[in-house]
């Protein structure tokens, strides 16, 4: 209640500070046109309400800029705004290292005159960062670009970085959770409702309950984690419930005092890597290129394909009306490759239980890996063409939000996950 009490008294204020500066943002529209033929200003809105786009898009927004991809040929700054809400206030302040931000109530308004004045002389949408002409919606060019569909996680390194005083703040709170320099940890996330409800209350968030799974489903592979030398941090800001589990190798943050913004960053950034259910806070970890364990994904689709840091299984789909479970063949031919991300109703496809097993034995691999242990078999090799043979013939491009994939996938299919289901490939 008193967030929402906040929020609504920002937006008053910002109401008031935009009406009062309005006349300098028709001055800069006016401004950014005179110059154009000179100097190029473009602007952009940064969705900086949640985390996974704030953090991603403008990650990748970054190493396109670096690599000179969409940028233009002519001299130009680029200047950013963000939401009135800001999910991380501490990741605004690295941001701010890298790009021009100017307050909202000057350029949300200068966003709104600009389009005013395309009716009476058409600029061509130049003076917007990442939007086709006229176009309001997402489009496949940074910073509105929210899948890694050029591999810049593959073969960029993190556009973000800690001060020294920064990092010693970071392992000092650490050592207080009981956590050394020394140590090797793992985060966690299982995805859950309560962020969204509690911050969101308004909006239905019904089509992302797929991802949804009790944390409980991972004490099997916590205890697997810490009987081979590894702490494990279950992280997120705000949950539904506790983990039953109860070891000193244990940390479950977010019901802990040392919950803030600048940990929720420095936690997934100093990482071994993060095993998650898929949401926009395991962003941060491939962020800072560390990697990603996804035992669960589901739509198949949803991989996110872009780099071998990821290590993926799978949960899978179940025909109601037969209760069998879906082979890779049939969710191709039934063109269910985005199904629960196409905003199409598929009302006989159910999903699997979660078996706490499967994800622990994705968990392993990730460990075997990790201590150069992992032996391939010429049988996991098989398993593994014959996968991805079959991943190659599932559309790129989902019907609403268009390119999702990469030309080539690069993601590390589990093993461990084939050799259990090796009747999917059939």
């Amino acid at each position: 209640m008193l967030k929402k009490i906040i929020r609504k008294r920002k937006k008053i204020i910002e109401y008031f500070l935009a009406t009062v500066f309005f006349p300098f943002s028709v001055f800069f529209v006016i401004i950014i046109r005179i110059l154009k033929p000179f100097i190029l200003i473009r602007y952009s809105y940064i969705k900086s309400t949640r985390i996974g786009h704030f953090v991603e898009d403008l990650d990748y927004y970054l190493c396109a800029k670096n690599e000179k991809l969409f940028t233009p040929q002519q001299t130009h700054i680029d200047i950013f705004y963000v939401n009135t809400y800001v999910c991380n206030k501490f990741f605004l302040k690295l941001l701010k290292k890298k790009i021009i931000i100017l307050p909202r109530f000057i350029m949300h308004p200068v966003d709104k005159i600009n389009r005013f004045f395309d009716r009476i002389i058409d600029s061509q949408d130049i003076h917007t960062v990442g939007r086709y002409k006229k176009d309001l919606t997402v489009t496949p060019k940074p910073p509105w670009l929210n899948r890694d569909v050029y591999s810049f996680l593959q073969r960029t390194n993190p556009q973000f970085e800690f001060t020294a005083k920064q990092i010693d703040k970071g392992f000092s709170i650490l050592k207080e959770m009981g956590i050394t320099r020394d140590d090797k940890y793992v985060c966690l996330y299982s995805r859950d409702n309560k962020y969204l409800k509690k911050n969101y209350s308004n909006n239905d968030w019904s089509y992302h309950d797929h991802r949804n799974i009790d944390i409980n489903n991972f004490i099997s592979s916590t205890q697997y984690l810490i009987n081979n030398g590894y702490k494990v941090i279950r992280i997120g800001n705000i949950v539904e419930k506790e983990m039953n589990l109860y070891d000193k190798n244990f940390i479950d943050y977010p019901l802990t005092e040392y919950v803030d913004d600048f940990m929720d960053i420095f936690i997934q950034a100093m990482c071994s890597f993060t095993i998650t259910t898929m949401s926009g806070i395991d962003c941060i970890t491939s962020t800072f290129r560390k990697k990603l364990v996804f035992p669960c994904v589901c739509p198949i689709m949803d991989t996110k394909s872009s780099t071998e840091n990821h290590l993926v299984g799978y949960r899978h789909l179940v025909d109601k009306k037969t209760k069998k479970r879906l082979s890779m063949n049939e969710i191709i031919d039934r063109k269910l490759g985005f199904i629960f991300q196409d905003g199409k109703k598929v009302e006989n496809i159910d999903l699997e239980e979660i078996n706490s097993e499967n994800l622990r034995t994705v968990v392993e691999e990730m460990v075997l890996r990790e201590n150069n242990s992992y032996i391939e078999t010429n049988h996991s090799k098989d398993l593994e063409k014959k996968f991805f043979e079959l991943f190659k013939k599932l559309p790129k491009s989902n019907p609403i939000d268009g390119l999702w994939h990469p030309k080539e996938s690069k993601f590390l299919i589990s093993h461990n996950f084939l050799d259990k289901n090796h009747w999917w490939l059939d």
